[in-house]
């Protein structure tokens, strides 16, 4: 399993259901909590340095993974960068996928969800019955629950802004994290946008079209893009490199 530091602080959730990962499915989908993967988990830590830096320097807490087109490796992002921001001292991650359209995240953990961000919109669901812990230390999950065809409204609507706010101010020590739809395919990423501090874009190599990547950063002109993140890279060590676009 990935090495935390031995000093480094571990909450027990008491009010949190377990569901535990699945190592094989971990292992097969690149997870970093997986033994014999250090070439990618060094890459992701080097880009949890980058992104580190800005988020304490701007006072960071709500982050949003985005892509510009459909299968583009955000949700793997998403999730590897919620581990390795877990592991940081005194530190602890929530993990939102907010892909209501087609979440990804259960299956790459090895996990069966019914429920989640959907029905605490929708009905009403306490979060309690909805925060999952999967056995990664210092990462709670909050799935999505069932696709909706009005999901753009409901993510915009001010409950949804109300439990983004409330998340954000509940924990000093929690960094929240969400995984998005794509940009250039529906509203969500847009609508979420707005309600985040800070948003990375995932773009894949060798096949992210450069109109598409431009048409998604004029989305988000105007709003705080830390950086990009180039998925599946060909070189022998490297999974993905991070290109700042922080200014200062």
């Amino acid at each position: 399993m990935y090495e935390y530091p031995i000093d480094s602080f571990k909450p027990k959730y008491t009010k949190t259901k377990k569901i535990e990962a699945n190592p094989q499915i971990l292992r097969q989908n690149k997870i970093l909590t997986v033994e014999g993967i250090l070439p990618i988990t060094e890459e992701f830590k080097i880009i949890k340095t980058h992104l580190l830096k800005q988020c304490r320097e701007k006072n960071i807490k709500t982050l949003l993974i985005t892509s510009p087109s459909k299968e583009e490796g955000k949700s793997f992002v998403a999730l590897n960068l919620a581990i390795v921001f877990a592991c940081e001292l005194d530190q602890t991650v929530l993990l939102v996928d907010a892909d209501l359209k087609k979440s990804s995240i259960p299956k790459m953990l090895g996990i069966e969800v019914n429920k989640g961000l959907a029905d605490y919109l929708l009905y009403n669901t306490p979060l309690e019955e909805l925060l999952i812990w999967t056995g990664i230390e210092k990462l709670v999950f909050l799935p999505a629950g069932r696709s909706l065809l009005n999901s753009a409204e409901l993510l915009g609507s001010s409950k949804s802004r109300k439990l983004i706010e409330e998340m954000r101010n509940r924990y000093e020590d929690r960094f929240i994290i969400f995984d998005s739809p794509p940009l250039l395919s529906v509203a969500d990423a847009v609508v979420l946008s707005d309600l985040v501090d800070g948003i990375v874009l995932v773009v894949e190599a060798e096949k992210t079209k450069r109109e598409d990547l431009n048409l998604a950063l004029e989305f988000l002109k105007g709003k705080n893009v830390l950086g990009i993140v180039l998925n599946k890279v060909r070189e022998s060590t490297n999974y993905a490199k991070y290109y700042n676009l922080y200014k200062g």
